[in-house]
């Protein structure tokens, strides 16, 4: 019986540890439900309840490719403080097209308070994290 527990137990905390900590991807109902409903209305309105982070990227797409671990470092890092959302441009064609979005990778930085912040291009990983404490607001040690 210890033993069932046991494994119960290390499975949850293993499910809950990296789950929990990745990029989420997202699709046109997810993306409207958790970030923005963009058939509503044109005024982009902010739904969460932390600052995020959204990559437009494409599998196909090498700087995409070369960023995302970066950004699945800063969703480990910042877990529980901020949102780092994925939407695949090719697959979610209406999503990318709410947002003009014409070149990838596209990195959307929103805060809770103030204009969202955009990043065309692959750039080096600490233009990342400056971003992430100059436009979210947001430190390691809150």
């Amino acid at each position: 019986m210890r033993r069932i527990i046991f494994v119960l137990t290390l499975s949850l905390f293993y499910t809950i540890g990296f789950t929990q900590n990745k990029p989420i991807e997202l699709n046109p109902t997810s993306f409207k439900e958790k970030v923005y409903d963009y058939t509503t209305s044109s005024k982009f309105t902010y739904k969460g309840d932390k600052p995020a982070i959204i990559d437009f990227y494409a599998d196909w797409c090498g700087p995409c490719r070369r960023i995302a671990p970066v950004l699945g470092t800063i969703a480990e890092t910042y877990a529980g403080k901020l949102y780092v959302y994925k939407v695949n441009v090719d697959t979610n064609a209406e999503v990318a097209k709410a947002f003009s979005i014409t070149s990838i990778p596209m990195v959307l930085f929103i805060p809770l308070k103030g204009e969202p912040k955009k990043m065309v291009g692959a750039y080096p990983e600490q233009d990342y994290y400056d971003a992430v404490s100059t436009t979210l607001k947001v430190t390691k040690e809150q």
